[in-house]
């Protein structure tokens, strides 16, 4: 193999021996906890739906509407540009109040068309008539509870999108709640993962996307669902599904250097092979030309936040 291995790994997870190479980390990384029932293994609790609702003016506005409490107005990262007939985007953008709305949030076990099942939340809705032909709705929205983060760790999660009565419109980004600066790290439009903006992985299935943490602080994760009338006949709504948030360091393999011994790894063919018990799925990219591999990774030891060494560590704690 050329060059070093990339190895994006689970916090809890860390990865050595692909393909016959070494990795060893490059810096000093603090432990973090991670997004609070990121697996939804305990349904919606720490987690803040807004909103369910059958009323249309409970829509959220990206831009206008407070979905980070003390962050004010959301940001809006929706790219508009790509949606709207003949290359023109919607009239309103996201701004309009259809005339009636259904948003659900829920905790189900959802199998895309080429997947497998997995734990996920979803986030649905249904509006019969937008204001006028070719709008983009949002809602609803999740917000998780706030969770710390170290400069350097990646946040990763599982998501698949798809229309019900038009195409999907969705964005997901983190907030800092100490100086409420907002990351994005999904934006997409669509139909399926097969038919959408930006392109996916080419298979109707589960989608990842990750996001590195720029700066030590506390963070919530934001995650709408949202809705665009690509047929301009009015009708709207749609599905998004998150599943398997999990928090993670970046580590790089020197060719010929040793890894420490609280890195281990295997691959797996693709996303679809389960880890043995004690093994948790991640996947691995070669910096060079970006292609790379499924992995069932899992740590021996931790690295102490604030101290910089090594200490014994029995498990991921909750």
């Amino acid at each position: 193999m050329n060059g070093g291995l990339s190895i994006r790994g689970r916090r809890g997870a860390l990865a050595v021996g692909l393909a016959g190479a070494t990795l060893v980390a490059t810096a000093t990384v603090a432990y973090a906890a991670g997004v609070p029932n990121g697996d939804f293994s305990n349904g919606l609790n720490n987690w803040t739906i807004v909103t369910v609702s059958t009323d249309p003016a409970d829509f959220v506005n990206l831009g206008v509407t407070e979905l980070v409490p003390g962050c004010g107005a959301s940001p809006d990262y929706q790219d508009y540009t790509v949606m709207g007939p003949w290359g023109d985007p919607p009239p309103n953008e996201d701004d309009s109040q259809p005339d009636d709305m259904i948003q659900e949030a829920s905790v189900v076990s959802f199998t895309p068309p080429d997947g497998v099942a997995k734990t996920a939340m979803e986030l649905y809705s249904d509006i019969n008539y937008t204001a006028t032909g070719y709008d983009v709705v949002h809602g609803p929205a999740a917000v998780s509870d706030q969770f710390s983060a170290v400069s350097g760790d990646i946040i990763y999660f599982d998501w698949y999108a798809s229309d019900a009565s038009d195409n999907f419109a969705v964005t997901a980004y983190i907030q800092n709640t100490d100086t409420c600066d907002s990351y994005p790290v999904l934006v997409a439009t669509g139909v399926d993962p097969t038919d959408m903006t930006p392109s996916g992985s080419g298979a109707n299935d589960w989608q990842q996307a990750y996001t590195t943490i720029p700066a030590n602080g506390n963070y919530r994760f934001v995650f709408v669902s949202g809705t665009y009338d690509a047929s301009g006949g009015q009708a709207a709504g749609a599905y998004l599904y998150i599943a398997n948030i999990y928090a993670g360091v970046n580590f790089f393999q020197e060719p010929g250097q040793t890894p420490p011994p609280w890195l281990q790894a295997y691959g797996r063919a693709d996303s679809s092979v389960s880890c043995e018990d004690g093994w948790n799925p991640s996947w691995a990219e070669w910096p060079g030309d970006g292609s790379g591999g499924y992995t069932c990774e899992r740590h021996l030891a931790w690295i102490s936040s604030g101290i910089g060494g090594w200490g014994e560590h029995g498990g991921f704690p909750s």
